[in-house]
């Protein structure tokens, strides 16, 4: 059993927990935890690289990779967010929205061609997925204060503070 403290406890490793650990360090705060259960990080937030053999229209540089959770954003709606990513330097671009889409259902079933729709305004995507913008929150923390694999089990108000306890893959309570 190893027994760790923190002033502040940040339960939940996806954008919001990242970007609440990335304000504090901003503000120079050093005593905090970020604990994630999952050995990745990014929560709802998941890009993948394409599958080996996979579409032989997909772009197979390093940076290329396939949303399997949100895939853009409106800055004109979201204007936060998007200075968020400008001041990490991630690269965006306009969602296309000319010609028909390819829908694929199922793995071993032919794609359906629908109608494609624009958006006003229009929409963005982050060249490298959203999963880009995840990595730069998470590469920017001290890799101390990021604790995966984490499951809080408890939590107990202990007078003027809260004791939190997780217990890692091994059974090992923090």
């Amino acid at each position: 059993m190893s027994m760790q403290t923190a002033r502040i406890a940040i339960v939940g490793g996806g954008l919001a927990g990242l970007y609440a650990a990335h304000l504090l360090a901003a503000k120079g705060v050093e005593d905090f935890v970020l604990l994630e259960a999952r050995d990745a990080w990014g929560g709802r937030i998941v890009s993948t690289p394409p599958a080996e053999g996979g579409s032989p229209h997909a772009s197979h540089a390093p940076s290329a990779r396939f949303d399997l959770g949100p895939a853009w954003f409106w800055p004109d709606y979201q204007p936060e967010f998007s200075h968020l990513i400008d001041r990490l330097g991630l690269a965006r671009f306009a969602r296309h929205e000319e010609g028909d889409m390819l829908i694929e259902q199922a793995p071993n079933t032919a794609p359906l061609r629908m109608r494609g729709h624009a958006s006003a305004p229009p929409s963005m995507r982050l060249a490298g997925g959203m999963g880009a913008l995840t990595d730069a929150l998470r590469q920017r923390l001290a890799p101390q204060r990021l604790l995966p694999g984490q499951h809080v089990r408890r939590l107990r108000c202990e007078g003027d503070h809260v004791a939190l306890e997780a217990e890692d893959a091994q059974g090992d309570v923090r």
